[in-house]
């Protein structure tokens, strides 16, 4: 499957793609009692991108830049934007990982020009935006906004 086809509620998702952003950890407190820590990243492949929600070991397994393969995962909608899940029934596995990554190396998936590390992307109905930040807590500041096409 390719992330643009990955639709809200579907299960049974398997998917692959480069880890192109990995944003601070956190930690929440679990419904059932306890703790555990989380992540979100930006999984990206040639189609699109996607929200990934990474959950305790999930994290350490991963970094910036991995190529990674997801099996039996599942989408939802979180705070109105899809979210892929990789849950306690599905397997994050890293396929290679990019010891020399470089900010030259993640690209738009729409117009494959090349973006910084820290440029968060999605293509409006006017073509590819790029809009490039830090981030504070869960919140993008953005500090440049271009327009690629």
């Amino acid at each position: 499957m390719k992330i643009k086809d990955i639709k809200t509620d579907l299960s049974n998702v398997d998917v692959q793609g480069s880890i192109v952003l990995i944003m601070p950890t956190k930690t929440v407190n679990l419904r059932a009692g306890g703790t555990s820590t989380c992540a979100d990243a930006l999984l990206q492949d040639e189609t699109g991108s996607i929200k990934l929600s990474l959950w305790g070991a999930q994290i350490d397994a991963v970094k910036q830049g991995d190529q990674v393969s997801i099996r039996n995962g599942y989408s939802v909608v979180r705070h109105g934007e899809p979210e892929l899940n990789i849950g306690r029934y599905g397997k994050i596995t890293v396929i290679s990982d990019d010891d020399d990554s470089h900010a030259a190396d993640t690209k738009c998936p729409f117009c494959h020009r090349v973006l910084s590390v820290d440029t968060v992307f999605w293509c409006e109905n006017t073509g590819c935006v790029a809009y490039t930040g830090r981030f504070l807590g869960e919140h993008l500041e953005i500090l440049f906004r271009s327009v690629l096409v």
